[in-house]
């Protein structure tokens, strides 16, 4: 049997995509799969718990390369399925972002969002081979029934979703953002504080902005939808005067997008998804809203050059002129080709089928027979909680934090897919029933 760890960062943003994979692997039958939904922050005790042939990370960066050089050493097969793959202020940032130690034994496979991407990957990195697929979580958008599945009432909203995490973080101090973002990047702290100012003037005018779209459409219900790392503490205390403004970020954007009439946004893959979705995706291009990415060189947004422009885009979205995305917009699909590969809703599949081709390399198998006698010793004599005392306490942080993988998540997830994939006898356990330290999600079929 064949273990496949997928490591989920953000539960709201990839663990629809990461289950969508997991299901394509179970329908391999005859290749008897096991799957393991894994949260990036435990990624290293889990990874060395379930032994797994295979592991899929959501990037290659310095921040997560101790990970990298674990599997590297004991010859567990590394994918990288990028999480950001195509929505960079330009190629050279998404290439300074990939960190490769050239001390590394092993290939590493990266599975990128389109072609432009995977070409210059393979010719810059010798040690890496490059795939273009695109992201398996914008394949729910190309299921006829998206709307019927997760529309629960006819009612329709006005989407507002922001990407201020550098200068408004939810994980840590702007200082520790700072720094993280330099090194994520591989920029100067030079760089990384402009960006910071960017998005600090940018989260000034957009209170400014939501604040004033409540107020000129007051019948409408805006869903201000902050960022997976961005703090929602600053948007309760403006918009709480504000009656028909709801602050949510639960459950996938997916589910607000079959819900929206629009949906407003700047520099934000929300802006692609919105546009896969078919509905409308609006953008502010006036002063205060400067922040330009690959997305939007593609004609995917409907660019408002001034208050007045979004606010009469708006009330056209609202008297249902379903084409205001297409009749404004010539899209650049060569572009799209380039940095997204396609929106067919097989990027699942594509990622799967390269999966499969890859060889495995030979486990260390003595190291994990080690690990888990050492394991074992530990639990029979009641030593875990001493000798683990410090990761308890990270569990337990962990079990109460926005990442934790629920299982309401879960089963809502794999209840919606399974009509997709016709999937009626899947197991699914969380790792925690057999042992206290993981939490990791197991999934194979009976």
């Amino acid at each position: 049997m064949k273990k496949i760890s997928i490591i989920v960062d953000d539960p709201k943003r990839d663990l629809l995509g990461c289950l969508h994979v997991a299901c394509e692997f179970l329908k391999k039958k005859e290749l008897d799969y096991e799957v393991y939904i894994t949260p990036y922050n435990l990624a290293e005790k889990e990874i060395l718990s379930i032994q797994p042939d295979i592991v899929i990370l959501n990037y290659l960066r310095k921040a997560n390369y101790k990970i990298v050089k674990i599997l590297d050493k004991l010859n567990i097969v590394t994918f990288i399925l990028d999480t950001e793959g195509g929505a960079f202020q330009n190629d050279e940032e998404f290439y300074n972002s990939i960190y490769l130690d050239k001390s590394l034994k092993n290939k590493i496979f990266y599975l990128c969002w389109g072609k432009l991407y995977a070409k210059n990957i393979n010719s810059r990195f010798s040690n890496i081979t490059a795939y273009p697929t695109g992201q398996p979580r914008f394949d729910v958008y190309n299921i006829k029934n998206l709307k019927q599945i997760f529309k629960e009432n006819n009612k329709k909203f006005i989407l507002y979703t922001s990407r201020i995490s550098v200068a408004n973080p939810k994980y840590s101090s702007v200082k520790q953002e700072l720094l993280t973002f330099k090194k994520n990047r591989n920029i100067s702290i030079k760089k990384s504080y402009q960006f910071y100012s960017v998005q600090k003037k940018e989260l000034k005018n957009q209170i400014k902005l939501v604040k004033k779209l409540a107020k000129d459409f007051p019948e409408e219900k805006i869903v201000f939808r902050p960022h997976p790392f961005e703090s929602k503490k600053i948007y309760i205390k403006e918009f709480s005067k504000y009656s028909n403004i709801l602050i949510n970020n639960t459950n996938h954007i997916s589910y607000w997008l079959a819900k929206s009439t629009c949906c407003i946004q700047r520099g934000c893959t929300t802006g692609l998804e919105s546009f896969v979705a078919k509905v409308p995706s609006l953008s502010p291009n006036w002063r205060g809203f400067s922040y330009k990415t690959n997305l939007d060189l593609m004609n995917i947004n409907i660019f408002c050059n001034s208050y007045d422009d979004l606010k009469e885009n708006i009330k056209s979205c609202l008297k249902n002129k379903k084409n205001i995305h297409f009749q404004k917009n010539k899209l650049i699909k060569s572009l799209i080709k380039n940095y997204f590969f396609s929106f067919d809703g097989k990027s699942a599949s594509r990622v799967v089928k390269i999966v499969n081709n890859v060889s495995l390399f030979k486990k260390d198998v003595n190291f994990f027979l080690f690990y888990k006698v050492r394991q074992f010793i530990k639990k029979t004599f009641l030593l875990d909680k001493i000798i683990d005392q410090a990761y308890f306490l990270t569990l337990r942080n962990w079990d109460i934090s926005d990442k934790k993988i629920i299982t309401g998540d879960i089963s809502f997830y794999f209840d919606y897919l399974k009509k997709i994939h016709d999937l009626n006898f899947i197991n699914i356990k969380n790792m925690k029933d057999e042992n206290i330290f993981l939490r990791s999600w197991k999934i194979n079929v009976s």
